[in-house]
């Protein structure tokens, strides 16, 4: 039996989760914040997702259920990018969406590849069968 998997394409190049910020407020409180890129790429993956999930069977609510992440990086330019920290920003987009927390995602797989014409990121999540 095949374990249950969805896949989704988001268009562009993928962006790298970035270090959160801190700024020292006026009343000399710090605010630590996701720099906007980030947050607008995490919100860009979400969409993508949520458009596969929205006829798929594909429960989040089992907090004990794991999963595999396969992720293709196809960028349009040959410059140096983290790949893991381009998986912790789709990691992130997809909590509360294809699974509750990512930690439940216990492994993963990246490879990059070059598209001038047509970068993306290709994501493929398979829920893991449980071990008994």
């Amino acid at each position: 039996m095949t374990a249950p998997a969805i896949s989704f394409v988001v268009p562009g190049n993928a962006v790298p989760k970035a270090r959160p910020r801190s700024v020292r407020l006026p009343n000399g409180k710090i605010r630590t914040y996701t720099p906007a890129r980030t947050q607008h790429y995490e919100q860009k993956v979400a969409i993508y997702a949520l458009q596969i999930l929205k006829g798929a069977n594909w429960p989040i609510a089992d907090a004990k259920s794991r999963f595999h992440m396969r992720v293709l990086l196809v960028f349009a330019d040959l410059r140096r990018r983290d790949g893991d920290n381009c998986v912790k920003v789709i990691q992130d987009a997809l909590n509360g969406i294809a699974y509750a927390d990512d930690y439940q995602v216990v492994s993963h797989a990246v490879s990059r590849s070059l598209d001038r014409a047509n970068p993306r990121t290709e994501v493929v999540i398979t829920r893991l069968e449980a071990s008994r």
